[in-house]
């Protein structure tokens, strides 16, 4: 596949999304974990009201935001609602994660991954080149090339030494494998013989919902991803061509990076973890024909919002 170097600007927000609204939401999800950082400090129990006002005094910051970060606690389990005492902590600050921390080694993978998009690495490498550069020992360095090389953007070379493979590492190129992601996905639904084996439906569905019990925000990026990206392979294998297979595991695998270094909405992914959920009931009830329609609807409906997404901000866990 051909590289693409030229970066350019996300396109507008569609009409009627003020395109405010994606930094209004990071900000929703932002203020939401430290409402959960203030539940686990002051180990308040399931049942504590929570109020717009309270919410605001704690974090210092209008009604308005308190109001949409509760909103999206309890659109992800944490918070309760009801018509008559307003928000309530579902859970027990006890049980309430915060986000998983990065590990040293997803840190330096990390690293890897934006210089490589940044291309201040060689299109191929040498251990000891990569132990100098990021000041790793070789332990803990074979770890990571091998859960690179798992992943498909490196190759080990014949003796010594790594060649990177090709990656999306344009918008341009991204917006193109997303665009090729529309045809295939609808279309593998609509083969003959198409079905979902219902243990891997359950195991599909059990995933977003636990996204939706908590997982949002608890979840690296890195496990976002995979989460995201297994959801999709797991839908398309219904149709048992391996052609489909092969053309979205390398989409996939082309993509990765660019999303790990595109900003983290974390707030957009309870609407994705609900469209995955109706997908999945309309496969179920054998409505593969209105399935196909939605699962284009969902793939374009997202490429807007992954397209302002996708800059060159640097990676971040």
């Amino acid at each position: 596949m051909p590289k693409y170097h030229r970066r350019r600007r996300a396109p507008a927000a569609a009409p009627g999304r003020p395109g405010s609204a994606a930094p209004q939401r990071t900000l929703s999800t932002r203020l939401a974990m430290q409402i959960l950082q203030q539940v686990k400090a002051r180990n308040l129990p399931a049942g504590a009201h929570l109020t717009e006002r309270s919410v605001a005094e704690m974090l210092k910051v209008s009604r308005t935001p308190a109001r949409a970060a509760l909103k999206f606690l309890a659109d992800t389990g944490f918070v309760g609602k009801s018509a008559k005492r307003g928000y309530f902590l579902a859970k027990h600050s006890d049980q309430i994660a915060g986000p998983e921390q990065p590990t040293p080694e997803d840190r330096s993978y990390l690293q890897i991954a934006e210089d490589r998009l940044d291309g201040q690495l060689p299109a191929r490498v040498t251990e000891s080149m990569l132990m100098r550069r990021y000041s790793i020992s070789r332990p803990r360095l074979i770890p990571i090339l091998t859960r690179i090389m798992h992943e498909g953007w490196i190759d080990r070379l014949p003796g010594k030494g790594w060649e990177f493979q090709s990656l999306l590492d344009s918008v341009e190129a991204y917006e193109q494998g997303h665009r090729f992601r529309m045809v295939i996905e609808p279309a593998a639904l609509l083969e003959p013989g198409y079905r979902l084996e219902p243990k891997i439906s359950a195991d599909l569905r059990a995933r977003q919902q636990a996204m939706l019990g908590g997982g949002i925000l608890q979840y690296t990026r890195m496990e976002l991803f995979e989460i995201g990206s297994s959801f999709h392979e797991g839908i398309i294998a219904g149709a048992n061509n391996p052609f489909y297979n092969d053309a979205l595991r390398r989409i996939n695998r082309l993509r990765r990076l660019l999303e790990y270094r595109s900003k983290l909405d974390r707030a957009r992914l309870v609407r994705e973890c609900r469209d995955h959920l109706r997908l999945l009931s309309l496969i179920d009830a054998g409505d593969r024909q209105g399935a196909a329609r939605f699962l284009r609807q969902h793939l374009a409906s997202s490429l807007v919002r992954k397209l302002e997404a996708v800059t060159s901000h640097p990676i971040k866990p």
